[in-house]
């Protein structure tokens, strides 16, 4: 089923360009186009008043590194098939990033650091509230991930279902699809 967008946020670290690892994948699945998304955060509000000027600067060199930072995996993307548009937001991540989501999305691919416990407390994790809070399905990578993906063919599906109707729209052929899903009841 051509014509399916993803979305992939990226930080500007390795990690998070471990996403860009199932690429091949997402092509096979009929993926031709993809959304790269950074967010520069900004978090000056204990900072001395005076130095705006400074901030705004930083900010600004902030947001251009990332400008060129997504032009380079754009690239990237690009030599493997696919269309990209890339976004340079300004906020807290997981709400630009889930602002995103919102619209032409199909698929949000998210790096994870894996964290538990008190380092995913004290640190939070973007992955996690994205990964919750998406209106797409996602596709969560972890850390580490080294493994050829392309060959790989999708033979079964897990669909979680809580009796709801709305659970029960994943079990839905989208509209040109050769085959027709539908609930099994024994």
């Amino acid at each position: 089923m051509p014509g399916l967008k993803a979305l992939i946020p990226l930080d500007g670290s390795k990690l998070s360009e471990s996403a860009m690892s199932v690429l091949p994948f997402l092509k096979s699945l009929g993926f031709d186009s993809l959304r790269l998304v950074s967010v520069w955060e900004e978090n000056w509000e204990n900072v001395a008043s005076g130095k705006e000027d400074e901030l705004a600067a930083a900010g600004e060199r902030g947001q251009a590194y990332l400008d060129a930072y997504l032009k380079e995996r754009s690239a990237e993307a690009e030599a493997a098939g696919f269309t990209v548009e890339s976004i340079v937001k300004v906020g807290k991540a997981a709400e630009e990033v889930l602002e995103q989501t919102s619209e032409g999305i199909d698929l949000a691919c998210i790096a994870t650091h894996g964290r538990t416990g008190l380092r995913r407390w004290r640190l939070g994790s973007v992955a996690d509230k994205l990964s919750r809070e998406t209106p797409c399905p996602d596709l969560i990578v972890g850390p580490n991930v080294e493994v050829e993906l392309e060959n790989y063919t999708v033979k079964r599906i897990v669909v979680a279902l809580d009796g709801s109707e709305l659970s029960e729209e994943a079990l839905r052929s989208p509209p040109g699809s050769p085959t027709r899903l539908g609930p099994r009841w024994t």
